[in-house]
């Protein structure tokens, strides 16, 4: 609830409910809807920039619960949720791919130079 700009969410693992936590944090539970599926919407700008509106407080912002709770999320079929949480997961999945390539690259590209170099010598 403090500082929605920096949208500090978490999903918590069904092995963590009832713990304790910071009351910094609104527990959102996904009734009739897919816990995925309310994880990503919350990170959305659209979610972020609505609660930065709300903010009260200059030294300690923050948003209500009741403000959190007010934000309307398009309505979809639990089906529906659920295909758009697997091409979310589908797509982070390809760019952790994408980003393995790189740094791939990056260290090959490095040890190539480290060749060069010693060639030049």
């Amino acid at each position: 609830m403090t500082r929605p700009n920096l949208n500090a969410v978490a999903l918590v693992p069904p092995g963590l409910d009832g713990a304790i936590g910071s009351t910094g944090f609104h527990v959102l539970r996904a009734r009739d809807a897919e816990p995925g599926f309310l994880f990503y919407a919350v990170q959305s700008n659209e979610f972020i920039d609505a609660m930065c509106l709300k903010v009260q407080g200059a030294l300690y912002p923050a948003v209500r619960p009741r403000d959190i709770s007010s934000f309307c999320i398009p309505p979809s079929s639990l089906a529906q949720q659920r295909r758009i949480v697997a091409e979310i997961e589908m797509q982070f999945t390809r760019l952790d791919a994408g980003v393995t390539a790189l740094r791939r690259g990056q260290a090959n590209l490095k040890r190539y130079r480290a060749v060069e170099n010693t060639f030049l010598l």
